[in-house]
């Protein structure tokens, strides 16, 4: 019997059920009673919970693996992707948001896969993570807030800070990766 895998670990496990999560809370959005929106919100929030955990986790035991700086994002694109796009197309929220949004994501993601080809490692900043957070909110206010009968003003403002967050943790970014990418043995000033 051989040895586990090493990108086997409770962080990448906790990834995998992040994706794997994404499916039902899309389904019980889209039944849209009060009921199921209430708990496509806590399948959203577990969501949230894995993606704190999981870096923690693989960090404080030192465990971090190719495999989950790759999962770790692309959970993260799916679970948020997911729920934007299924609130745009339910008419809760403007399709530009989940468009820019995810816009953002790709291009970023294109940028470390760039980076990475150059021999640079880029690291989620506070700004990221900030990023993550502010935009659960958002979307979990617009499920919520949905069935209460109130004016949507808080899930919206909600939404245009979680694109401006977006916005400005992409420009951050690409300036400090610029900078990294410069100096590497492929950079500019190398």
């Amino acid at each position: 019997m051989g040895a586990a895998s090493p990108n086997w670990n409770l962080p990448n496990a906790l990834s995998i059920i992040r994706i794997l999560l994404t499916p039902p809370a899309i389904v019980l959005l889209v039944r849209d009673t009060v009921s199921t929106n209430i708990a496509a919100a806590l399948v959203m929030a577990a969501c949230g919970l894995t993606d704190m955990m999981d870096g923690r986790i693989a960090r404080g035991r030192g465990i971090v693996t190719r495999v989950g700086v790759f999962l770790d994002p692309l959970a993260d694109k799916v679970y948020i992707g997911g729920a934007l796009i299924t609130l745009a197309a339910m008419g809760r929220i403007s399709p530009w948001v989940p468009a820019l949004i995810l816009f953002r994501e790709l291009g970023i993601t294109l940028f470390r896969v760039y980076a990475e080809s150059h021999g640079v490692s880029v690291p989620a900043s506070i700004l990221g993570k900030l990023k993550a957070n502010v935009q659960l909110l958002a979307i979990l206010f617009s499920i919520l807030d949905y069935h209460i009968g109130s004016s949507l003003i808080l899930p919206q403002l909600l939404m245009w800070v979680a694109v401006a967050v977006t916005l400005i943790s992409g420009a951050d970014y690409l300036l400090k990766s610029r900078k990294i990418l410069a100096q590497s043995p492929h950079g500019e000033n190398s």
